[in-house]
């Protein structure tokens, strides 16, 4: 259902993160309450 877009998800995905960023990501995830979900942004290759 997600990947066919029949799901929309853009309401949970509250913060976005470069990989660079990993650890403040994982920080924010356990110490911000209004963190839903992370998405963690990968580099293009």
């Amino acid at each position: 259902m997600l990947a066919a877009g029949d799901l929309d998800v853009r309401g949970l995905l509250t913060h976005r993160v470069p990989l660079e960023r990993i650890q403040a990501g994982y920080r924010l995830a356990f110490e911000d309450p209004s963190c839903l979900k992370i998405v963690v942004e990968w580099p293009k290759a």
